[in-house]
């Protein structure tokens, strides 16, 4: 059973002028993660035990909620993070 309790980091922290507001389930994190891990889709489906297409739907959920658009936008984002 999927956890979906929603998890709130960085909640209204300023970083290089964009105001970064999340609101990721546990799970959604957990994807992001094992992407930025460098994981592929099948790679993270067969680690958490969940469909390709569910990782695929998770990483749509995390660009929206992000306010990104791709892969290399959420590296930017955690970097950004990281040094303030």
């Amino acid at each position: 059973m999927e956890d979906h309790r929603e998890v709130h980091q960085g909640e209204g922290q300023e970083g290089a002028g964009q105001k970064v507001e999340t609101a990721l389930t546990a799970r959604e994190l957990e994807v992001g993660r094992l992407m930025l891990s460098g994981c592929s889709s099948k790679e993270i489906a067969r680690k958490l035990e969940i469909s390709a297409e569910t990782v695929k739907v998770h990483c749509k959920h995390i660009y929206s909620k992000q306010g990104i658009k791709s892969q290399s936008e959420l590296f930017g984002l955690v970097l950004k993070a990281q040094e303030g």
